[in-house]
């Protein structure tokens, strides 16, 4: 066993970069209170894969973690939002399967996720009422995308690599509160190459899996964050930073963008009221739009619920000072590549999915 430098941590089994972390802390909260957490060694600059992004038995590890979650502090939850998370959980509870039968509903059944559910589910002013009625179905089609990530990892390795190519999609950095950022290259990606050569199905089980994967990251991103944060007791992250970037947008990208469009509507219909059942991103940044997609894209926004439309930034190809201030408020300029206007120069891996843009450092 050996002592963690950080108070109320001990750091046990350490060999080949994995750290199995058993926290525990001598304040008011316990924050774990059962097995210990299996966790990648913290990386400066995280990439999916980091995280165990299509690693072997990523989903058993993942649900392990799940079943072992224990309450944190909500980041920035109101006081009003804190009382009614607590109401909206009870009903939560009381109308949804038993814990005992799939121990990793923890997570689902947490104050975390139910603030999450309050204000994906609660309209604009939150309302614990109207969050209660669609909540039950929400977190059972939650949790079916467990389902459909199992599927996910038994595809082959070559359907997964062409999943990959045609989503370019990873995480590169820290946000300033050590939250891993999420990028997306729009105009590479292809939802309709994966469906004509292997079927709706195997897009809808990519599309599970990538959303479970960006609440157990944000989990593990929590979970290194107070590792490091001198014995504080962990925070949950109440969504991630994300990034849409339209950089090498041509109009050859129009048609495949379009007809990927029918394919990720059939998958969000699969969920109550065609949108996903709890939405984990804080705040979006729509950056490098050219000027023949602004207006689709700022009407596309104006469509938006209020609560989400408030938190979509977007930015044109000639607003690059504009985009580098609204960057620096959120991550340091070290921590983002140059390519989208930061200061770092690692070779952040923006195919940590295996993408098609390989990198974004150079």
């Amino acid at each position: 066993m050996v002592e963690c430098a950080s108070p109320g941590f001990k750091v046990l089994d350490v060999s080949d970069e994995t750290t199995t972390l058993n926290l525990l802390f001598d304040g008011d909260d316990i924050i774990i209170d059962g097995p210990a957490l299996l966790l990648s060694t913290p990386q400066p600059f995280p990439t999916s894969e980091a995280m165990g992004w299509r690693t072997d038995g990523y989903v058993d590890r993942m649900l392990e973690r799940w079943a072992s979650f224990a309450e944190m502090r909500l980041e920035d939850a109101t006081e009003a939002e804190e009382a009614a998370v607590d109401e909206l959980r009870e009903h939560v509870l009381a109308n949804a399967p038993p814990v005992e039968g799939e121990p990793w509903r923890r997570l689902v059944y947490s104050r975390w996720f139910c603030l999450g559910l309050l204000r994906t589910r609660g309209g604009d002013k939150g309302s614990v009422s109207k969050a209660a009625k669609r909540a039950a179905p929400a977190v059972e089609a939650f949790c079916a995308q467990v389902e459909g990530a199992k599927r996910y990892e038994a595809l082959p390795e070559e359907v997964r690599a062409l999943m990959d190519e045609c989503m370019p999609q990873g995480l590169f950095g820290r946000d300033k509160r050590g939250v891993s950022v999420n990028y997306s290259l729009i105009p590479r990606m292809n939802a309709h190459r994966i469906v004509a050569a292997h079927g709706q199905e195997a897009f809808f089980a990519y599309q599970d899996y990538q959303g479970l994967f960006f609440w157990d990251s944000m989990l593990v991103d929590a979970l290194h964050r107070a590792a490091g944060g001198g014995g504080v007791s962990p925070s949950a992250p109440q969504g991630r930073i994300q990034f849409v970037d339209f950089a090498d947008f041509d109009m050859s990208v129009v048609a495949p963008l379009l007809h990927s469009l029918p394919h990720l509507r059939a998958w969000l219909n699969r969920f109550p009221g065609g949108e996903v059942p709890v939405d984990a991103v804080s705040i979006t940044i729509v950056c490098n739009v050219p000027t023949v997609a602004e207006v689709v894209v700022r009407t596309i926004k104006g469509l938006l619920p209020k609560r989400t439309r408030e938190a979509v930034f977007v930015f044109s190809t000639g607003q690059p000072t504009e985009l580098r201030e609204k960057v620096a408020s959120l991550i340091d300029l070290d921590q983002v590549p140059r390519s989208i206007i930061g200061s770092c120069d690692h070779v952040f891996e923006l195919d940590a999915h295996r993408s098609a843009r390989a990198t974004t450092g150079s």
